[in-house]
């Protein structure tokens, strides 16, 4: 939960400064691999494992329930963001490496120049 939390904030703040100057589509899709996390921020879950969660972890759960964010699952193994966190096998990196590049490329010729500045 405190990862994606810190993940999601970073992303409004750059979704909210990058609006300023191009359109961009929301909700905004965040991938995750870690299924208590995606369950914790879906629904309001309160039992004795997740009291200690501090309270500002919990705004992730009021931006997907006003349909700012969107939480997708991704299998651990299509996680490309685990090319940027943690050391992978070589197999595992040419794979992900590709797979950035690729989709990099294709929302990059996906952006549109803001009407403002036309």
């Amino acid at each position: 939960m405190l990862k994606p939390c810190k993940s999601v904030k970073d992303m409004l703040y750059t979704h909210n400064l990058l609006k300023e100057f191009i359109t961009i589509a929301t909700p905004i899709t965040m991938h995750i691999d870690n299924t208590g996390a995606i369950n914790l921020s879906e629904k309001n879950l309160n039992n004795q494992r997740t009291k200690h969660i501090d309270i500002r972890y919990h705004h992730i759960r009021d931006w997907v329930q006003s349909k700012v964010v969107k939480i997708e699952k991704v299998r651990s193994i299509d996680n490309i963001a685990d090319l940027f966190t943690k050391p992978l096998p070589a197999r595992l990196h040419e794979h992900h490496s590709a797979t950035f590049v690729r989709e990099f490329k294709i929302n990059l010729s996906t952006i549109s120049a803001s009407p403002s500045f036309s």
